[in-house]
C-alpha cells in the first residue's frame, strides 16, 4: 500500500462523515465507520505474484521471495490504524471496523488460492497481540455456501461423473478462521439466505437456526441481509417479505435471546400521553393530503410518516401547513392560523401501473404512532418513467433543467417533482436516475 492511497482513503472517509455533519444527520445511531468491505487478497496480482525482487510501501520495503507474509500483516495495520485515527478526528466518539469473508468460501469459490493468508492477517486486527491494529471491532460475513465434488465410484465408473452439493456450515466457516480466543469484540456483520439456496426450511426458519449455531462462537452482535431494496436488488430473502416473516423471528422484540429459538411477545407499552388524531384526504396519483394534531399539545406539529402496501416507507413531512378552523376544532386547539395540514407528492415509485395501498401514521413523543382517519386508500398510476419531471412522456432536456435549477434545494419528502428519490433534498442520487431514464 502507499502512502497516497492511504491518504486519499483517509479524505475520503473524512469528507463523508463531514458531510454526515453538514446535513445534520443522526450520527449517533451509527453502529460504526467500515472502511474496507469484506478484505481479500489477491496473491495472482502484483506485487502479490512477485516471487523476488522488492517493493517499497507505506511501511517498510519488502522482499517478495520471503517477506509476503510480512508486507501484508505489516502494511494492513499501518492502513488500518491511520484511516481508523482520520475518522475519529472528525468524529471522536465513532467506532471503526473492518469486515472479513469466510476464507473456505473464498478459496472454494477460487477468489483465493492459500486460506493461510486470510486467517493469518484476519487474526492481525482480532488480537492486539498480533499486530496491534487500532480498529475497535471485527465484522465477520457467513452466509450459507455450498461446493460441487464429484462423487466417488467403488467399481465402474459411470461416463458422466455424479455430482453432489456439499453444504459449507457456520461451524466449517469459522473453523477456517481458527479463532481459538479474541481481544476484540466480533459481530456477525452479515448473514442471510439467497432465493438460489433451496432449503428444507422457510428463510425465517432458516436465519433463526443459522444464527442460534452461531453462539457457539463469541460473537456479540448480529445484522441481518437486508432489510428491503438491498436484499432484493441482490436477490436475497429481505426481512420485510412475506409480512415481515423474517423480521418477526429475528427481531429482539421477538427473540430478546439472540441464542435461543424460542420467540417472545413484546409486551405493548400504553401511552403515556393521548395520541396525535389526524385524517388522511386526497390519495391521487399528483398528492396525498391531510390533517395530523397533537392533542396533549395541540401547538406542536406532528410528522406524518407514509407507507405503501404495509412496510414499505415512502418518506415523511411536518403537518404544518394551514387548515380550515374546523381541523383545529377537531384538535381541541384555538390556533389562528390552524397550522396543522400536510401535502405530500406522490413517490414516482407508486407510479408503475400496479394498485397500492396508502396508509399514513402520526408520529407521537412516546412512539404510539397510530394511522390518520382514512388511511388504507388505494391507487393506481400509470407507468412513467423517474426522470419526467414535467410529466410529457419523456425524459429529455426540459426534465433536465427542472432538475439543474431545483439541485441543492431541500424540504419534506417530495416537496418537488426534482426529488425523485423523495429523500427531502435534490442531489446527486435525483440525477443520476434522471440521466440512466434520459431518452426514455
Amino acid at each position: 500500500m502507499s502512502q497516497p492511497y492511504i491518504d486519499a482513503k483517509k479524505r475520503f472517509m473524512q469528507d463523508f462523515i463531514n458531510e454526515l455533519h453538514k446535513r445534520n444527520a443522526p450520527t449517533e445511531i451509527i453502529v460504526g465507520y467500515e472502511f474496507e468491505n469484506e478484505l481479500t487478497f489477491q496473491l495472482d496480482q502484483k506485487p502479490l505474484s512477485l516471487s523476488s525482487g522488492t517493493i517499497q510501501t507505506a511501511s517498510d520495503v519488502y522482499d517478495m521471495s520471503s517477506q509476503k507474509e510480512l508486507a501484508m500483516s505489516a502494511n494492513l495495520v499501518n492502513w488500518s490504524n491511520q484511516v481508523s485515527d482520520a475518522i475519529k478526528q472528525v468524529e471522536p466518539t465513532a467506532l471503526t471496523t473492518i469486515s472479513f469473508t469466510s476464507p473456505i468460501v473464498l478459496a472454494k469459490q477460487k477468489f483465493a488460492t492459500k486460506n493461510t493468508q486470510i486467517v493469518s492477517t484476519f487474526w492481525i486486527f482480532v488480537d492486539s497481540d498480533k499486530g496491534g491494529s487500532s480498529i475497535d471491532f471485527v465484522d465477520l460475513h457467513l452466509y450459507p455456501a455450498a461446493f460441487e465434488e464429484i462423487v466417488p465410484c467403488k467399481k465402474k465408473c459411470p461416463e458422466v461423473p455424479e455430482i453432489r452439493s456439499v453444504p459449507i456450515s457456520v461451524d466449517d466457516q469459522m473453523n477456517a478462521y481458527q479463532i481459538t480466543s479474541n481481544k476484540k469484540p466480533i459481530i456477525l456483520g452479515e448473514f442471510g439466505l439467497s432465493k438460489d439456496n433451496p432449503t428444507l426450511e422457510t428463510p425465517a426458519d432458516f436465519l433463526l437456526n443459522w444464527q442460534v449455531s452461531s453462539c457457539t462462537y463469541p460473537f456479540q452482535g448480529w445484522l441481518t441481509w437486508a432489510w428491503d431494496q438491498a436484499a432484493k436488488i441482490t436477490n436475497y430473502w429481505s426481512v420485510d417479505e412475506n409480512d415481515g416473516a423474517i423480521n418477526q423471528v429475528m427481531a429482539p422484540i421477538y427473540r430478546a435471546n439472540p441464542c435461543k429459538a424460542e420467540k417472545t411477545l413484546p409486551t405493548p407499552t400504553p401511552p403515556s400521553l393521548p395520541p396525535p388524531v389526524g385524517y388522511l384526504g386526497e390519495v391521487s396519483c399528483t398528492i396525498f393530503n391531510g390533517w395530523a394534531g397533537d392533542t396533549s399539545n395541540v401547538t406542536r406539529s406532528v410528522d406524518v410518516h407514509f407507507y405503501a402496501d404495509g412496510s414499505n416507507f415512502l418518506g415523511m413531512t411536518t403537518a404544518a401547513l394551514p387548515r380550515e378552523k374546523a381541523v383545529c376544532d377537531a384538535n381541541g386547539s384555538t390556533e389562528n392560523p390552524c397550522n396543522h395540514g400536510f401535502v405530500f407528492n406522490t413517490p414516482v415509485s407508486l407510479k408503475d401501473g400496479k394498485s397500492h395501498t396508502i396508509d399514513v401514521y402520526a408520529i407521537s413523543p412516546d412512539g404510539f404512532n397510530p394511522k390518520l382517519t382514512n388511511s388504507g386508500k388505494t391507487i393506481t398510476c400509470p407507468a412513467t418513467n423517474p426522470g419526467d419531471l414535467n410529466s410529457d412522456g419523456k425524459v429529455d432536456i426540459f426534465d433536465y433543467n427542472i432538475l439543474i435549477g431545483d439541485f441543492g434545494k431541500t424540504g419534506s419528502a417530495g416537496f418537488v417533482p426534482s426529488d425523485i428519490d423523495n429523500n427531502g433534498k435534490v442531489d446527486i442520487f435525483d440525477y443520476n436516475l434522471l440521466v440512466s431514464n434520459y431518452g426514455k
